[in-house]
């Protein structure tokens, strides 16, 4: 019998316990019995057969990685545009049948990353099938167009990124877990290698740096710094002390993949912003 997992990190007991599982056997005498066995720490079971257990879990990642391929396509156009996509998305989710996710630097994990291939590997001739591919190239695109925010933010500011040092805040997938699988920063911080003098990392939660170097306090890490980069939305940076930021840094630029920074508070105090689906040009 089959019961396809179904928990966040930091969060194993609680979802595993209270959250719906779906059941799935071999047959109806294997569903019977993974359901009794499992009925001891969840009462909450759907009972189905192994394929259908198996598909609803392919398909609830797939709709998350679809759903945040969207809005990461409406960040790239509201760039474009010069609006703000996280001002446009929250407006629109006031409707009260659309409910667009926000968008970011991109999707890591051991699921998104894997289950939409999952989905299609042997039937990539069902027509539609590339509408899941080209969701997984938009999010695998996107660090990459953080890579080149940092870089266009060094040349519109004058500074040879040959001689530019780049702080990278967050190596995991997400906020607060310590779980590196598959995240964007890999990415980032391997392309910034290749592109700038020097890339210190630091996460409170994971001791990984991608080939960078590592950093012990977030203040070591953005200590004269021409770049802060913010990769993971950890609670830490999002209460981050920007009049002391300011004091650190060898220049005022946030390169912002998770809009965990205001953009005005930002501005307000001399920071030059550059966001992920942050389009607006804003005149102090």
């Amino acid at each position: 019998a089959h019961v396809p997992e179904r928990i966040a990190p930091g969060k194993a007991i609680e979802e595993l316990t209270g959250f719906p599982r779906v059941v799935g056997g071999v047959g109806p005498k294997s569903t019977g019995k993974a359901v009794e066995l499992y009925s001891i720490v969840n009462s909450k079971l759907m009972p189905a057969d192994a394929t259908t257990a198996e598909f609803v879990k392919l398909i609830e990642n797939t709709f998350r990685d679809l759903n945040i391929a969207y809005a990461n396509f409406l960040a790239l156009l509201a760039e474009r545009l010069g609006i703000d996509v996280y001002e446009a998305i929250k407006l629109a989710n006031t409707h009260p049948r659309v409910n667009i996710h926000m968008p970011g630097a991109g999707v890591g994990g051991p699921c998104l990353t894997k289950d939409p291939y999952l989905l299609i590997e042997k039937h990539r001739d069902v027509y539609g099938a590339e509408l899941i591919q080209l969701s997984r190239r938009i999010n695998e695109y996107m660090p990459s167009h953080v890579v080149s925010m940092v870089l266009r933010s060094l040349s519109v500011n004058g500074i040879d990124p040959s001689k530019a040092k780049v702080a990278v805040l967050g190596v995991t997938y997400k906020g607060d877990v310590d779980d590196v699988r598959e995240s964007p920063s890999k990415h980032i911080v391997g392309k910034l290698l290749e592109k700038v003098s020097e890339v210190v990392v630091y996460d409170p939660y994971s001791s990984e740096a991608f080939g960078g170097k590592r950093a012990s306090t977030l203040e070591e890490a953005v200590s004269k710094a021409d770049v802060v980069v913010i990769a993971t939305d950890h609670k830490e940076f999002k209460g981050i002390d920007l009049p002391k930021l300011k004091e650190l840094v060898n220049n005022p630029i946030i390169v912002d993949g998770r809009r965990v920074v205001d953009p005005y508070k930002a501005f307000s105090h001399g920071f030059k912003y550059y966001g992920v689906g942050f389009g607006k040009v804003v005149k102090l």
